[in-house]
């Protein structure tokens, strides 16, 4: 078996290393996006829900936009933020949260049901 010749690990290493540094570090990028993906929906939620507005906290991301509509009916709320790769300018992720509340009246709800119940003759004893 021959010898290895000295330096050609040096070699080896300099044309892998970038690669795998490249690897760990889109990998972080990428958690990075998932997490903002997530925290942008829990906000558009809890505010679709709820009705208060949060401030949602990106990382590594554009402060995000937020569209909000209320109505009688339902309760929309949309979030868009950008997240840009900072190693290549054209490669950046989009994210696009939206939340829909229908709203329910529950004494609007109550009553119905009681009324139908006394339509159909099962709520009499």
């Amino acid at each position: 078996m021959k010898k290895m010749a000295e330096g050609s690990a040096t070699v080896e290493l300099s044309l892998l290393i970038p690669i795998i540094l490249f690897a760990v570090l889109s990998s972080i990028y990428l958690v990075m996006h998932v997490h903002n993906r997530a925290y942008l929906e829990a906000a558009a939620v809890t505010e679709a829900v709820g009705g208060g507005v949060e401030e949602p906290e990106l990382l590594f991301s554009e402060p995000p936009e937020r569209s909000f509509a209320d109505s009688d009916k339902r309760r929309r709320v949309e979030y868009r933020s950008r997240t840009a790769f900072p190693f290549f300018e054209a490669s950046v992720w989009e994210i696009e949260e939206e939340a829909v509340y229908e709203k329910v009246r529950p004494l609007k709800v109550i009553r119905n049901a009681k009324a139908l119940k006394t339509l159909t003759g099962k709520g009499e004893s």
